[in-house]
């Protein structure tokens, strides 16, 4: 998808999975005994068609993962409800809007572009998405 300096950002794959989940439970701070349960979750929805999990990982070692980002696609806001999972202030007031998940960069792999390029294909999925 995008080529990055020292890492490619592609979407995420059964192998992938595991360590999106580490790098997360490492940012919330999760503890062990939930890691299953986040795999499986992550894997539930990652079968869907409209959620997806890309991965900023090392051109030359793949397992060497930078950074990844969660998105759900196609979310429908019916804006009678008169609420949203999404604050009223980034609505972007069509039928279906994207929502980010997560976005998480290893903290050795910072201040380098990472998460902007995440969120750069996250957007480009979007944007084809509808």
């Amino acid at each position: 998808m995008k080529d990055g300096t020292k890492y490619i950002i592609r979407a995420a794959g059964l192998k992938d999975y595991q360590s999106v989940v580490d790098l997360h439970m490492e940012w919330k701070k999760t503890p062990s005994h939930e890691r299953k349960s986040l795999v499986e979750t992550l894997t539930d929805r990652c079968s869907r068609n409209d959620y997806h999990c890309l991965v900023a990982v090392d051109k030359l070692k793949e397992e060497v993962l930078y950074g990844t980002i969660g998105v759900r696609l196609g979310m429908n806001v019916p804006e009678e409800l008169g609420w949203s999972p999404v604050e009223q202030k980034w609505h972007s007031g069509s039928k279906s809007d994207a929502y980010v998940d997560f976005l998480v960069v290893a903290s050795w792999a910072r201040r380098n572009g990472v998460g902007t390029n995440l969120f750069a294909c996250a957007k480009q999925l979007a944007i084809r998405g509808g």
